[in-house]
């Protein structure tokens, strides 16, 4: 607007820097797909599991039926093989739409990520460099849980690398005020940023990303993210991430303290 800058005519610009709060908008997005994605996915795995029982159930009585040289008996058993494949991938689901009670206990949180990453990098052609911050704060977490979302997260760093490279681990503490738009309650928080060297995600997948069954992978599930996200928001943490194409990905999870 028109005004006066040391009695010279002047013009007064002002700016705002929305960035936190598109954030926000964008994580309230994905909250609510994801509780609608929960009921679809509950069904589902629910008709699904019937549906397994049904040929498990009839494959059983057929094998009963049939000499165990028969041709058709090892059919059956590759049938079965498959049908407790989709048990497992059904549990998966099951535990990304519902959930379930989770065993907390309090860790020490730099030696248990180094623990986890080491695990996952075991027999991969890529270098790791973890920066732990001194005094790092103990996190009240499900162990088991929360090592599945380091381990997915590291092995999709590993394979957005194929051809080796570098990942960045990072623990540190960070404080949530009442003026922070970051969906999370205020607090203490221990931020875990894992960053690779890798092909990036595409502009079009990055709403798409913690869709359940959303996969580019030819041989991928869908699932890994979606799972993620359910165990840390269960946590009452957040998990978000930066990406480019051609120069690698950063996801970041907070987990209260």
């Amino acid at each position: 607007m028109p005004t006066k800058y040391r009695k010279k005519p002047a013009v007064q610009i002002a700016f705002l820097d929305v960035t936190q709060r598109k954030k926000f908008e964008e994580y309230q997005f994905t909250a609510n797909k994801f509780e609608t994605l929960c009921v679809l996915a509950a069904g589902i795995a629910h008709d699904f599991n019937n549906l397994l029982l049904i040929v498990t159930g009839n494959s059983t009585i057929a094998k009963l039926n049939l000499d165990p040289e028969h041709p058709a008996y090892k059919k059956l058993e590759e049938i079965e093989h498959a049908v407790h494949q989709a048990k497992a991938l059904n549990s998966q689901l099951m535990s990304f739409a519902k959930g379930s009670s989770l065993s907390r206990t309090s860790i020490d949180t730099g030696k248990f990520l180094k623990d986890i990453v080491r695990f996952s990098l075991s027999g991969t052609k890529i270098k790791c460099e973890m920066k732990i911050a001194e005094n790092l704060a103990p996190i009240n977490v499900d162990k088991e849980r929360i090592s599945q979302v380091i381990n997915n997260l590291v092995i999709n760093a590993v394979q957005a690398m194929p051809n080796g490279g570098n990942l960045k681990v990072k623990a540190e503490n960070v404080d949530i005020t009442t003026e922070s738009i970051k969906p999370l309650k205020k607090g203490r928080y221990v931020k875990l940023s894992i960053q690779d060297e890798g092909i990036g995600i595409p502009e079009e997948y990055r709403n798409k990303i913690f869709d359940p069954f959303f996969t580019t992978k030819k041989n991928g599930s869908g699932l890994g993210l979606p799972i993620c996200y359910s165990i840390i928001k269960k946590h009452g943490g957040w998990i978000t991430f930066e990406s480019q194409v051609g120069r690698g990905t950063t996801f970041f999870v907070y987990l209260p303290a």
